[in-house]
C-alpha cells in the first residue's frame, strides 16, 4: 500500500480542520460590516447576498435594487453586503452618494476594477486606471469631447443614418424585427467608425467580422460571467502574478492589431479625419500618449460606445412600441423641427428637439445601461453623518437602478413619463437622483457623444417608420439574469409599419 491506513487518517485530519478553519474564517469576515457598526441583510455562506443571481432568478443589478429598498424602507442611510465573499459599502441617502461621487472623491477615485497591461495592453484603460495615471490620461483626453468637438464629428455619425433606414426598410420584409441587433449594428458602424477609422458595414453585412467580435465579447453567457468571476473573488495583485487576463488572447489581439494597423496607416498617409482617434493620435504625436495608451483608449471608446448605446435604443424603442401617444408626439416634434431646417437632420435640428432629450433620459432613468456603479476607496472616508468609517480597500456599490425606481424621487416608477424631465420636474429632484453616466469627475467621457448617436438613430426610427410591439417579446420587460450590463430576456420584437411622405 502506498499509505498506511494510519496516515490516511491523519491526512483527512488535516484536510478536514483546514476546511473548518476556512469555514470559520470566511463566517468571521461575514461579519465585517457588523463589527463597522453598518446594517445590512444577513449574507448566506460562501454567495453573501447574491443567492438569487447565483439561481439564475436576477441579474446584478437587481439585486442591488432589492437591497437598496430592503435597506431604505427600514430606515437606513446606508449599508453592507457581500456579493460572494467581497464586502460591499451600498449608500442609500443620496447625500453620501453625492460624497462618494463627488464631494470627497479623493477618497474613491478607483473603480476598483482589475486590469493587466502586461499580458492585456487594452486592459488598462481610461475605465479600469486610478490614481495619477487615470488623472493624467482624463485629462488629456476631456478636450476631444467637449460640445464643439462632438459637433465637429457629428457628419461622420449622421452619414450612417442612411444605412439605418435603408435596414429599416428591407427589415419589413421579415417582421418582427429585432430592434437590438439593428440598433446594434448602427451603432457598431458609427462608433468603429469614429473610433477606429474603420468601414464596418455591419448594417449591410451582419456577419462583419467587427460585429462579429462584439456579440462574442458583450452577448450574456456563463462563460463570460465566470471568466469575469475570479476578478470579484481575487485579490487582483494575485491576479496580476499569475497573469490572468478577463478577455481570450484571440480577441485581446484582434483589437490590438485592429488599432494599430489603423495608426500606422494614418501615421504614413498623413492622413486626418475629425473623429476619435485622431484626438488620440495628435496626443501619441506630441508625445503625451503611448501607443498602447492610445489603443487601450481608442478600444475602451469603442466597446463602451456601441454596446450602451444599442442596449439604451432597444428599450426606448420598446416604450415607443407601447406608448402610441408618446410616439406620435415624438413624431410631430421631429417632423416640426425638420421642416425648420429644410427637412435636414442637422447638428442644429436635433438639439432643439426638447421632447426627443425628455424620451431618452427617461429610458435611461427607466433602463439604465450600467445599472450599478463601482468605487473602490483609496483612503479612510469618515461617513457623513454617522460614527463610522470606511477604510481604504472598502469597495463601494451605488445600486443606479435602485435610485432610479425610488417613488421619493420618481413617483410612480414604472410609468414611462418622459415630462419627469421638463425643467420644473429636473429641480424637484435631488442632483445626484440621475446617474445613467455616473457623476463627478468620473462621470462618463462619451455621454454627449452617446446622447448624439441615439437622437440621430431615434430620429431616423420615429420619423420613417410607425412601430408597434410584437407579442415575441416579454412584456414587461425582463432582464437577462447573466448580464452585467442590462439586458432584456427574449429581446424586443416590433413590427414596423413605413410613413409614406
Amino acid at each position: 500500500m502506498l499509505f498506511s491506513d494510519s496516515l490516511k487518517l491523519d491526512m483527512l485530519g488535516i484536510f478536514v480542520a483546514l476546511i473548518t478553519m476556512l469555514l470559520a474564517w470566511h463566517k468571521w469576515s461575514l461579519g465585517y460590516w457588523k463589527r463597522k457598526g453598518i446594517p445590512g441583510p444577513a449574507p448566506s455562506l460562501l454567495v453573501g447576498n447574491a443567492v438569487e443571481m447565483i439561481q439564475g432568478k436576477k441579474c446584478m443589478g437587481e439585486i442591488f435594487k432589492d437591497v437598496y429598498f430592503g435597506l431604505k424602507n427600514k430606515g437606513y442611510r446606508h449599508g453592507g453586503i457581500f456579493f460572494l465573499n467581497k464586502a460591499n459599502y451600498v449608500p442609500i441617502d443620496l447625500e453620501i452618494t453625492k460624497s462618494i461621487l463627488q464631494t470627497d472623491f479623493q477618497h474613491f477615485m478607483s473603480h476598483g476594477m482589475y486590469y493587466n497591461e502586461d499580458v492585456d495592453p487594452l486592459s488598462a484603460n481610461i475605465l479600469s486606471l486610478d490614481g495619477e495615471r487615470w488623472k493624467d490620461i482624463r485629462a488629456k483626453c476631456t478636450p476631444g469631447f467637449t460640445p464643439g468637438k462632438i459637433k465637429t464629428m457629428y457628419p461622420i455619425m449622421a452619414e450612417y443614418s442612411t444605412g439605418l433606414k435603408e435596414l429599416l426598410e428591407d427589415s419589413i420584409k421579415h417582421n418582427p424585427v429585432d430592434i437590438k441587433d439593428i440598433m446594434a449594428r448602427f451603432s457598431t458602424d458609427v462608433v468603429g467608425s469614429c473610433a477606429f477609422g474603420l468601414e464596418v458595414e455591419s448594417m449591410k453585412y451582419p456577419a462583419a467580422e467587427l460585429r462579429i467580435y462584439n456579440k462574442k465579447l458583450m452577448e450574456p453567457s456563463i462563460s463570460t460571467a465566470l471568466r469575469n468571476l475570479p476578478s470579484f473573488l481575487i485579490n487582483h495583485d494575485i491576479l496580476r502574478f499569475i497573469n490572468y487576463s478577463l478577455v481570450p488572447r484571440s480577441y485581446i489581439n484582434y483589437f490590438y492589431n485592429l488599432i494599430v494597423n489603423t495608426v500606422n496607416y494614418r501615421e504614413e498617409t498623413k492622413f486626418v479625419r475629425k473623429d476619435i482617434l485622431n484626438m488620440l493620435l495628435e496626443l501619441k504625436q506630441k508625445g503625451r500618449l503611448t501607443l498602447n495608451e492610445v489603443a487601450a483608449n481608442s478600444y475602451i471608446l469603442y466597446l463602451g460606445g456601441w454596446e450602451t448605446t444599442a442596449t439604451t435604443l432597444h428599450f426606448l424603442s420598446y416604450e415607443l412600441s407601447v406608448n402610441i401617444d408618446i410616439q406620435e408626439k415624438l413624431r410631430n416634434e421631429i417632423n416640426t423641427i425638420l421642416k425648420k431646417h429644410d427637412n435636414k437632420m442637422t447638428y442644429e435640428a436635433v438639439m432643439e428637439m426638447e421632447y426627443l432629450d425628455r424620451v431618452i433620459c427617461e429610458t435611461l432613468r427607466k433602463y439604465p445601461a450600467v445599472q450599478f456603479l463601482f468605487r473602490k476607496t483609496t483612503k479612510t472616508f469618515n461617513i457623513p453623518g454617522e460614527n463610522t468609517k470606511l477604510d481604504e480597500g472598502d469597495y463601494v456599490i451605488i445600486p443606479t437602478l435602485g435610485i432610479h425606481h425610488d417613488p421619493d424621487y420618481y413617483p410612480d416608477p414604472e410609468k414611462f413619463d418622459p415630462d419627469r424631465f421638463n425643467e420644473e420636474n429636473k429641480k424637484k429632484r435631488p442632483h445626484f437622483a440621475w446617474l445613467p453616466f455616473g457623476e463627478g469627475p468620473r462621470i462618463c467621457l462619451g455621454l454627449r457623444f452617446g446622447m448624439v448617436q441615439m437622437k440621430i438613430a431615434t430620429v431616423t426610427l420615429i420619423q420613417n417608420f410607425k412601430i408597434a410591439l410584437n407579442k415575441k417579446t416579454i412584456s414587461p420587460i425582463k432582464y437577462k439574469p447573466a448580464a452585467l450590463l442590462a439586458s432584456s430576456l427574449g429581446g424586443v420584437w416590433l413590427d414596423l409599419e413605413k410613413i409614406n411622405k
